[in-house]
Order: structure tokens, then sequence, then C-alpha cells
């Protein structure tokens, strides 16, 4: 059975450049396809990347429950969500905004391709750290040091939620007075924002700290996704959604041991929070903005399919590369590297 195998790092690793070199070249071999038929194809060797890939990180040892799993699945749903439902659900009836056919095709099958393969050779390199060093997330002593993590972690909180508290309530304002789009020009430099958000690092370190007092640290679990939850009435979601899911993945690993029973109550609470994450984007599109027009909106999302349409909806990340390889070099010239140092720098006001 397969949780009796396991393979070791080199092997793996080997599995996955092998199954990247074939991935190229299916890849170039279906791009002179018509975009129907390519959409097809893509869309089933996408998947079945997807599923090799995930063979080959639990054969290596590495759990289902981490922010390296997390980080695979999401990247596929996110680049690729929308390409699969185009392509092997045509009728599939977008509630969401279809990016996928507004997109030139040459540039959206280029940008596919592209990020298939780094998603793939991401996967290769995962496989590849030795897994050993953080195996286990153990409270016992050594691991770290819980007086440490919540000294640190309370200052943290002190000087920077204030901030993050600040940003959302301005973003919210905007939000609900001139819209969506009213949320990006808060004009305030960068370094407020990346301060704010320093403080879910904070609440990350009070929820292992208090790790071994279970109650306390779930009440710091259940108080930061609450206040999450709230914050998406601005219209944002990416941030808050990357929060709750690395915050999840800790606390199932320091604090709640996850029983079947405990899925299912957490399945429960993902198909809600999915609800509200899609009332949220059509609430943020109204010209009248109340709690009277949202809840309507959630008891609509609750009766139909909110995982598909979520996944339709955050499937359409593909469109930033798409423009990036249409863009360059033909109005901006390669960056060779810069980009990395000169992000670093952009915080700077």
């Amino acid at each position: 059975m397969l949780p009796s195998i396991s393979i070791n790092k080199n092997l793996s690793f080997v599995l996955c450049m092998f199954s990247d070199l074939l991935c190229g070249l299916f890849l170039l071999s279906i791009l002179q396809m018509s975009l129907d038929s390519w959409l097809k194809a893509f869309s089933i060797f996408t998947l079945g990347m997807l599923a090799f890939q995930i063979i080959v990180m639990k054969l290596r040892g590495m759990r289902l429950i981490s922010l390296s799993f997390a980080f695979v699945v999401l990247s596929y749903v996110f680049h690729f969500g929308q390409i699969v439902f185009v392509g092997l659900l045509p009728e599939y009836d977008f509630q969401a905004f279809n990016i996928v056919l507004r997109l030139d095709q040459e540039y959206l099958k280029l940008a596919s391709t592209f990020s298939l393969l780094v998603i793939s050779l991401v996967v290769a390199g995962l496989v590849l750290v030795d897994r050993s060093p953080v195996r286990h997330l153990s409270t016992s002593k050594g691991s770290y040091n819980n007086e440490l993590c919540k000294s640190v972690g309370w200052v943290m909180v002190i000087t920077t939620f204030p901030i993050q508290v600040y940003l959302d309530i301005l973003k919210a304002s905007l939000g609900l007075e001139f819209g969506y789009l009213a949320t990006f020009k808060t004009g305030l430099p960068g370094i407020v924002g990346d301060l704010g958000f320093l403080s879910y690092t904070g609440w990350a370190l009070l929820i292992l700290s208090y790790s071994e007092k279970k109650r306390t640290s779930l009440l710091i679990f259940a108080f930061v996704t609450t206040y999450l939850l709230l914050t998406m009435i601005s219209g944002h979601r990416g941030h808050q959604l990357t929060v709750i899911i690395f915050l999840s993945l800790l606390i199932s690993r320091s604090t709640l041991k996850l029983s079947w029973k405990r899925l299912f109550l957490l399945a429960l609470v993902g198909f809600f929070l999915v609800s509200i994450v899609n009332a949220v984007f059509y609430f943020r599109h109204l010209d009248e903005k109340n709690v009277f027009q949202f809840l309507p909106l959630l008891f609509q999302q609750i009766q139909l399919h909110p995982i598909s349409e979520l996944i339709a909806e955050m499937g359409g990340t593909i469109k930033t590369p798409t423009l990036v390889m249409q863009q360059i070099p033909s109005y901006r010239g390669y960056g060779y590297g810069s980009t990395y140092f000169l992000s670093s720098i952009s915080v700077i006001p």
C-alpha cells in the first residue's frame, strides 16, 4: 500500500526531473493545437502532473497537511483553475469573470507552459530538501523557547497590529464608499502595510508559545481568523486567505491534532468560509454596500457550489504571466534578475 512505501530524496528528485522533461516535450508538442483542443489537452495533463507530484511528495515522506503541499496545490489552483474549467467543463456558467477566453491565445499557451514548468521545478526542489529537521513540530524544551516566542510575539502584535487595524479600517471605508479599486490608493507608503502585516507573524508566534495551553492557542486562532473574515468587507481576500491557511496548518501541527471528526468540522467551516469569500467578491461590485445586501448574497452562495466557484474565480492568476510575456521585451526589456534586488528596496518610502 502507498503509505508503506517510501523513496529517498535522490530518487524522488530524479522522478520529478524526468517528469519535468516529459512535461516540457509534451507541452511544446501541443502548442500548435486549436485553443479548444489545447485547453482540453492541457487541463488533463495538468491534473495528471498534480496527481503525480502529490504522490511523489507523499512517498518522499512529506505531510499532506503542510505548507509545502498547500503551496503546490494553491499554485495549481491559482494559475490553472479557470483553464481546467474552460477545458473540461466548457458549459460551466462562470459567475466570476472568465479571463481565459479574453487573453491572447498564443501568449496564454506560452504563459501556461512556462508556469507549469516552473511549478514542477519547484516541486523537484521541495523533494530534494531533507525533511528530517522539520518533520515534526514539537513543543518540548529545546525545539524552541516558549517564553522567547511569547515575548517576541506580544511585542510584534502590540507594536504592529494597531497599524494593521488602521489600514484595514481605512481600506474598508474606501471600499464601501468609492469601490474596490479605491482601496489600492490609501496614500500611505508601502512600508506601512509591510509593518502591519508583520503582526500576523506575531500572532503565529503566540499560537506556538501557547500550544501547551490549547484553549488559549485556539482562542488566539479564532480571534485572528474572525478578524480576517471581517476585513474581507473591503473586497480584499488574497492576504486573508493566505494567513488563514498558514495559521490553520500551524495550529494543526502544534496544538490541535486532527481526527476524522475534526476534519469533518473543519470541512464545514471551510465550506462556510468559501461561501463568505464568494459573497465578498460580488458584494464589492455593488454600488450600495451594507449588511442587508451582503446577507442575501451569502445565503445565495451557500446554496450554490462555492468551492467550484472559488476555484474558477481565483484561477485567473494566469493573466499576470500572460501579460508579462506579452509585454516583454516588446514594451520593456528583460530584467535579468534585477527585480529580486529592486523588490527588496520597494518598501522604502
